[in-house]
């Protein structure tokens, strides 16, 4: 399965079906709950910098350099 697609429902249940025993079922049954909570926590930052910063020309410039721009729905 192409890496992309395990972030999807295809590779949530794919993960899950996955032959993996103790230590190895525990970390991969984990994961995606820490990239969710830390999903979370990006986009309250992004959230808050937008509140104080999109209005800054310096910061809009930054942002229109490729793979510097909001990457959440607080996008301005």
């Amino acid at each position: 399965m192409p890496v992309h697609h395990l972030f999807g429902r295809a590779g949530a249940e794919w993960l899950a079906r996955a032959g993996l025993h103790g230590t190895y079922r525990l970390r991969v049954d984990s994961l995606p709950r820490l990239i969710a909570f830390l999903s979370e926590e990006i986009a309250a930052v992004e959230k808050q910098t937008c509140r104080l910063l999109c209005d800054e020309p310096g910061y809009r410039a930054v942002q229109a350099i490729a793979g510097t721009a909001l990457s959440g729905p607080f996008e301005a």
